[in-house]
């Protein structure tokens, strides 16, 4: 805080509250001016927003409408919501408004954390989420290929060995962990309630969001260290079974992925635990570097993917406005031009002389042209057509024909079923590096 805004500011009904609050405040922190009131509007005649740097305010005495109501004037007041009683209800009011929560009585170690915290309560979910954001990145990409719904073709053949198990079990139990720790950040008893029925009871204070989150980090690191074990058990496994040569090398690239994956989790559970033993400025500063080096990584392997004579035009149809947002918001580098129905697509088609990437949805309502018209159509150019690279197939229905019928007309098929934004882009990346159609995300029969 700056000098300006060292006061702590009391709100609770009770004047002995406040008055014993203030002094445990003062001698905790002798840095901070603690002041009490027992009403809002006393409060608010007292103190400007700006001179107040964190607020502990009782939730029955206005606490959660005079917190909105301070940070008209200051965004950046820290805030501790004060219970009368331990409640799931307030304790999640407390975390969507960005702030604190304990109950009365207060044990001094409690008081101090939460004031400690604070300052930085929304830096610090900021933070959760974006580790969570890239967790789930890593999951829904290569990790999700131990999931028996939509492991690619090329890799089912793993499924046979019987340390697939092992390796399965761990990376979809990180799954499961991820899942909980984002919702600890919102529900944090549902969140210890999952976490129970599936790796067993715990003791973690509900309304400790440090120690919940070191729960996770561990349990989440345990099971990297079993999904590497899984990894080396199915080489083994295969090795020992004399697996023919090309069958082995696409398993090494398999658990290759798979490892690379794992790891780049075990980076970002090391932000975690900073986060949660030092803060949020530890934390940022382990994060920083992870981030620009992915960022690096991702325009180098674009750049790769795209020689120097290309427009990298991409072009698609599709009907379904929030289906074109996601492929938009994937192909973000490129020059991109989308299109409701093939109708309008065509209408434009001569307007560009190269075409890097064609995608196309198949099931486009009645009265338009479907996916399969669309292919026929561009592999039967007429005078000023484009030239075309790739063309891919989005299809919410998995039949074999449909498959059979675009890679026939050299397009790659995606499966829309569970697609997503990480699932997605990796697709594509593999597409464009690809000098054959492939097919992914195939649904289990």
């Amino acid at each position: 805080m700056s000098e300006k805004t060292k006061n702590v500011v009391i709100l609770d009904a009770e004047p002995v509250v406040g008055q014993n609050l203030t002094r445990f405040i003062t001698h905790l922190f002798p840095e901070y001016a603690a002041h009490a009131f027992s009403t809002s509007e006393d409060l608010e005649s007292a103190l400007k927003p700006e001179d107040i740097g964190v607020a502990v305010l009782e939730i029955d005495s206005d606490g959660f409408d005079l917190l909105a109501r301070l940070r008209e004037g200051n965004d950046g007041i820290g805030a501790v919501m004060l219970s009368n009683y331990s409640s799931d209800g307030e304790l999640m009011g407390s975390l969507e408004a960005g702030a604190e929560y304990t109950v009365k009585p207060m044990r001094l170690p409690d008081l101090k954390r939460t004031i400690e915290r604070a300052p930085e309560t929304r830096d610090r979910r900021e933070l959760h989420d974006k580790i969570i954001h890239e967790l789930n990145n890593l999951i829904m990409g290569p990790l999700g290929n131990v999931d028996l719904d939509y492991m690619p073709s090329k890799y089912e053949f793993v499924k046979a060995y019987d340390s697939f198990g092992q390796l399965r079990e761990g990376i979809n139990s990180i799954s499961d962990l991820t899942k909980q720790w984002s919702l600890s950040a919102k529900d944090p008893t549902s969140a210890l309630n999952d976490y129970a029925l599936k790796f067993g009871s715990t003791d973690v204070d509900k309304t400790n969001q440090d120690a919940m989150g070191l729960m996770f980090v561990e349990k989440i690191r345990e099971y990297i260290s079993k999904a590497l074990e899984g990894t080396s058990s199915l080489k083994e496994e295969a090795q020992g079974k004399d697996t023919d040569p090309q069958e082995y090398a696409k398993l090494e690239d398999y658990c290759e992925e798979l490892s690379v994956s794992l790891g780049g989790i075990l980076q970002y559970m090391e932000v975690a635990d900073a986060l949660y033993t030092q803060g949020h400025s530890a934390a940022n500063e382990i994060l920083t570097p992870i981030l620009e080096k992915k960022e690096r990584g991702e325009n180098e392997y674009r750049k790769s993917l795209k020689p120097a004579s290309e427009t990298n035009e991409v072009y698609l149809v599709d009907d379904d406005p929030k289906q074109r947002k996601l492929v938009l918001d994937v192909l973000g580098d490129y020059s991109r031009h989308s299109y409701h129905s093939a109708k309008d697509l065509f209408a434009e088609f001569g307007q560009t002389e190269h075409i890097h990437l064609f995608m196309t949805d198949w099931d486009m309502g009645e009265g338009h042209m479907d996916g399969l018209e669309v292919l026929q159509r561009i592999r039967a150019p007429q005078p000023g057509d484009p030239s075309i690279d790739r063309v891919v197939v989005l299809s919410g229905g998995a039949t074999q024909e449909r498959v059979d019928q675009s890679l026939s007309l050299g397009a790659s098929f995606i499966h829309k079923q569970g697609l997503d934004r990480g699932k997605l882009s990796g697709y594509i990346n593999e597409i464009l590096a690809s000098p054959t159609p492939l097919e992914y995300n195939r649904p289990q029969q």
